[in-house]
Parts: structure tokens; C-alpha cells; sequence
């Protein structure tokens, strides 16, 4: 098994390489025109979580709390590491794609035209397609940050993760089976993640860093993420082992002798 989470561990590292290479390239110049430009005139003012604050929450808080679960249900290496890479996954993955579409698409951001002309003017010329002409005399890095505003990436990234956490712990805490149901401590814990995650999203609607589609977007790509990522590492959440990855199972029916198909009847019989 630690083979091929080496092989993992690779990929997570080409993603984040794409990640870093992605977050300096230019984006897509969208023409502004005059009657959207009242869009774009929102105050430019400061984040409540900053790009920083979202990837250290994000890419700290779920692994520690995969620790503590596995520390309290006695699981070692094997349940927690296939854990770690799976939401680590599903974070680079979806800042990889969220990172391509911002750059495809150039949106401004809603304070764009503060980031464009910090000191105000008194007259944008046209160009002769009827565009502005923004002879921008702002910051290049706050400018070109300005144009990448869709889709969200503090959105997408907090959901692609907090809500791999909360599926991780409906299926640690067994919400969807007889013994975790009835019992409103469970609902909350699953829940308080994607809370956590929402916060932060609707976060930066307030900023005025984003438009409500960048954020609903974002969101929707982030959640999608999570769920498929988290399909692929471990069983359905209605099974009895849903609080153990796939690659525990297999590694376990594996050293057992069972073919692939005893494995197949197997899971079909816990189920």
C-alpha cells in the first residue's frame, strides 16, 4: 500500500507545481464598458481570510482532525495516511482547475476599479470597439489579481476541503447508519465544517472581492470536487466500514487471499 501512496504523493506534488506556476501567469484582459463599469467601483478593502489564512486552514485543519479520529478509534498509519492524500487531492485539484478557469476567463474583480485607478480620475477614454481604455496606474499585482475573479478560489478551495471533511466524519461517526442515527451531537460535528466553509465563502462577497456567481461557482466546483475525490478513496457512507479507506479494505482482503472476485461478493455481503 505505501507504494502506490507514494505514487500519490507524486501527483500531489505535480498539482501543487501546476498551482504555483498558474498563480503568476497573466490572466485574460476582459474589455470594461462604460454602463458595466459601476460593477467594478466597489471599495477595495481588506480580506477577512486572506489567500494565506484560507490554504493554511484548509491544508492543515482536516488532516489534524483526521489524526484525533484515528488516534481515538486506535487506527495507525494505513487509515490515516490514504486520508491525508485524498483531501490534499481534492484541495490541489480543484485550486488547479479553479486556477485555469480564472485565467481563461478575466473577470474584474468588484473593486477592480480601485485596484485600476487607486487615486480615482475624472475621465476613462474609449477605445474605437467602445471598450475603456484603462491606462491602469495601480499596483501590476493587485491589477493583475483584479482580473481573476471567476471563478472563486477561497471558495472553491474551503469547500473542496471542509467538505471532504464533514463526508469524512458522517462516515467516522456512522450518520447514515442505525448507530449514529438520533443523536444530535453527531449532526452537528458532520455539519460544522461546511459551516466553517460557507463563512468563508460568503466572506468574500462582503469583501467585495468577488461577485455572488464567482462565489456560487466556486463553491459548487469546490463540493464536487470533495465528494467525487472522496468516492474514489472510500466505500459508501452507508456502509459499515465507511470509516476506513478503500485501500485498507483492499490491502486486508488482499493478505486474506481473496481474488477480486471474493472481494466484490465480500463487500456486497457487509453491505
Amino acid at each position: 500500500m505505501m507504494d502506490s501512496m507514494a505514487g500519490e504523493i507524486a501527483v500531489l506534488f505535480v498539482l501543487l507545481v501546476a498551482f504555483c506556476y498558474l498563480d503568476v501567469v497573466e490572466p485574460f484582459h476582459r474589455e470594461i464598458h462604460a454602463e458595466e463599469l459601476w460593477l467594478y467601483k466597489n471599495p477595495h478593502k481588506p480580506d477577512t481570510f486572506t489567500a494565506m489564512t484560507t490554504v493554511v486552514l484548509s491544508f492543515t485543519v482536516p488532516p489534524i482532525v483526521m489524526m484525533a479520529c484515528c488516534a481515538l478509534r486506535g487506527l495507525s498509519a494505513p487509515d490515516l495516511v490514504p486520508s491525508v492524500v485524498a483531501v490534499s487531492l481534492s484541495g490541489l485539484l480543484t485550486t488547479v482547475l479553479n486556477n485555469i478557469l480564472k485565467l481563461l476567463i478575466g473577470r474584474p474583480r468588484p473593486d477592480f476599479y480601485h485596484r485600476c485607478f487607486p487615486h480615482g480620475t475624472d475621465d476613462i477614454p474609449k477605445t474605437s470597439s467602445g471598450s475603456l481604455k484603462l491606462d491602469c496606474t495601480g499596483d501590476p499585482l493587485l491589477l493583475r489579481d483584479g482580473r481573476k475573479s471567476f471563478p472563486s478560489g477561497h471558495s472553491a478551495l474551503s469547500c473542496s476541503t471542509f467538505v471532504f471533511l464533514s463526508l469524512y466524519l458522517v462516515g467516522q461517526l456512522g450518520i447514515l447508519l442505525p448507530r449514529g442515527r438520533g443523536q444530535s451531537w453527531r449532526l452537528l460535528l458532520t455539519i460544522a465544517p461546511s459551516l466553517f466553509a460557507a463563512t468563508i465563502c460568503l466572506s468574500r462577497y462582503s469583501d467585495y472581492r468577488h461577485h455572488w456567481q464567482d462565489v456560487m461557482v466556486g463553491s459548487a466546483l469546490g463540493s464536487t470536487m470533495a465528494w467525487f475525490v472522496y468516492h474514489q478513496y472510500f466505500p459508501v457512507l452507508s456502509h459499515q466500514q465507511a470509516h476506513r479507506p478503500l485501500a485498507v479494505h483492499t490491502s486486508t482482503m488482499s493478505s486474506s487471499g481473496f481474488s477480486p472476485e471474493h472481494r466484490v461478493k465480500h463487500t456486497s455481503i457487509q453491505t
